[in-house]
């Protein structure tokens, strides 16, 4: 019976059909522009799935110190993982502290150094 049914088949705007790759990116660009987060975010790998397609928000782990970073909520769009910003305790101990040069090298990696 299905072999008879012509299903629909995801595509941009041209026309121009989107694998998954497609689709995982322009999801995590739309969490980036939807999220309210004010510090910055980094592009990175999943501990889940392994996507490339997750960001953390990161904040200084100690202000008077700021020698390293602490994720603040991470979300991936491959998986689902969303650990959101209350529960910022679940999301240091899922991806643990950033080391700041670490973090230099990620933003300067995303041209936004």
């Amino acid at each position: 019976m299905h072999r008879d049914v012509q299903f629909p088949e995801p595509s941009d705007s041209d026309g121009w059909l989107d694998d998954n790759s497609d689709r995982d990116y322009k999801t995590i660009k739309s969490i980036k522009r939807d999220t309210k987060w004010s510090g910055d975010i980094l592009d990175v790998d999943c501990k889940i799935c392994g996507s490339i397609n997750a960001i953390v928000g990161i904040d200084f782990y100690e202000q008077d110190n700021p020698k390293d970073m602490v994720p603040k909520f991470i979300k991936c769009a491959v998986c689902g993982l969303d650990i959101e910003e209350n529960d910022e305790y679940l999301a240091e101990k899922h991806f643990g502290i950033i080391p700041l040069k670490t973090v230099e090298e990620i933003l300067d990696h995303m041209g936004e150094l």
